[in-house]
Order: structure tokens, then C-alpha cells, then sequence
């Protein structure tokens, strides 16, 4: 894997132009914004393309903002985030594969490779998440049929792999987002059990931080 991390690092780097595409959608695959997806081009040239630093660092700060809790995927994406945290990380990516997965998981906390979710099996020879589900669209797909069921819960054992890299979860980090998808869960409950006895979104907004259960 560290090989492959080295790999990752030299095709990366020799990158002189890009294109870098955003696309927000609700958890039934529709496109928000109005349907909208950005694309953003850049060049190495003088006076050519966008300047990546400045694309990256305002898209992840407007994506945090508008979607703090949002899940990112990509299909065999390595080399893609790879860009991408070489210019949140001031232009460069670090030297091992630890740290950069560690920074996968900084800048992408809920982050899910479909490829690896395609394949991924376990010692009781259970199908994977996403198991004969063909084309990158079907995976994605099947992925949001797994979303709407409520499932994701299921899989954040495998959250933040990134294909031929490995897992950017370690065991506190896992025990971290279990906790935390529980925790969720319990104010879902109370926040239904409050509209149930008829407040209103005022009052429920109003006290979001105090649903501590």
C-alpha cells in the first residue's frame, strides 16, 4: 500500500492541467442548487485556468457550511482527492501514506470509495455493500438505496477507504462516528417526539444544541 501511496504522489504531481467537477445531491440522488454541477479547469500555465489553491480552499470551505454533515463519494477516487488535499494542504502532499490518509479524514470525515464498497467482503464470506451493481451510475445507485434505508449506520466500519490505500478510519475513529451516528440518532427521536406534541420548527431550531440525550 505504501507503494501505491508513492505511486498516487508521482502521478499526481505530474499533473499540469485538471478538471475538477462538484455536484450536490439529496439523499434521493437529486441534483440540489437547482440542478446544478460545477467544473472548474486548471492549468499550470501563466495567465491560464483557475488557481487550485484558491478553487480547493473555497469549495471545501462553502461545501462545510453548506452541508457540515455531508457524505462525500467518489469511485476509485485516490488520485482525485489526492489533488485536492495536495492544494488544501498548501501544495503539497505529505511524504506517507498515514498522514495523507489522516488528512483524508480531516478534510472528508464522511467519505465513501464506491469502488471499494463494490468489493469489499468479509471473513464470513458476506456480500459486499454494493455487490454486482455494474456501472459507476448503478453503484451510486445502489449506494443511495443503501442511504434511504437508513443503513449507513451499518457501514461506517468501512467509511474512508480509499481504493489500493486502505482504511483512513482507525479504531478510535470508528468507535468516534458510531458513537456519533447514536447520538444523532437519539436527538432524530427526540426532535420527532417534540413535533409530535406540536412545536413548531421554531421552537425545535431553538433548542437543536441543547439535545444532549
Amino acid at each position: 500500500m505504501e507503494s501505491s501511496y508513492q505511486a498516487v504522489i508521482a502521478s499526481v504531481d505530474r499533473v499540469r492541467s485538471a478538471q475538477l467537477a462538484l455536484a450536490l445531491l439529496n439523499i434521493d440522488g437529486e441534483l440540489a442548487l437547482g440542478g446544478r454541477i460545477w467544473r472548474f479547469h486548471f492549468h499550470s500555465g501563466a495567465g491560464a485556468g483557475a488557481d487550485p489553491y484558491r478553487v480547493c480552499q473555497a469549495l471545501y470551505s462553502c461545501s462545510r457550511a453548506a452541508v457540515p454533515q455531508g457524505t462525500w463519494v467518489t469511485m476509485d477516487g485516490a488520485r482525485d482527492l489526492a489533488y485536492v488535499v495536495r492544494h488544501l494542504n498548501g501544495g503539497a502532499l505529505p511524504p506517507d501514506r498515514h498522514r495523507f490518509l489522516h488528512l483524508c479524514n480531516v478534510f472528508f470525515p464522511n467519505l465513501y470509495d464506491l469502488k471499494v464498497l463494490a468489493e469489499w467482503s468479509t471473513a464470513e464470506d458476506m456480500e459486499p455493500p454494493l455487490f454486482d451493481a455494474g456501472a459507476p451510475s448503478s453503484l451510486f445507485a445502489r449506494f443511495l438505496a443503501l442511504a434511504r434505508k437508513r443503513q449507513l449506520d451499518l457501514m461506517v466500519g468501512y467509511n474512508a477507504f480509499l481504493s489500493g490505500l486502505g482504511a483512513a478510519d482507525d479504531p478510535r475513529l470508528v468507535t468516534y462516528k458510531r458513537w456519533r451516528a447514536e447520538l444523532l440518532e437519539r436527538k432524530r427521536r427526540v426532535r420527532e417526539m417534540l413535533r409530535q406534541n406540536g412545536h413548531d420548527e421554531a421552537y425545535l431550531q431553538k433548542t437543536r444544541c441543547y439535545l444532549l440525550v
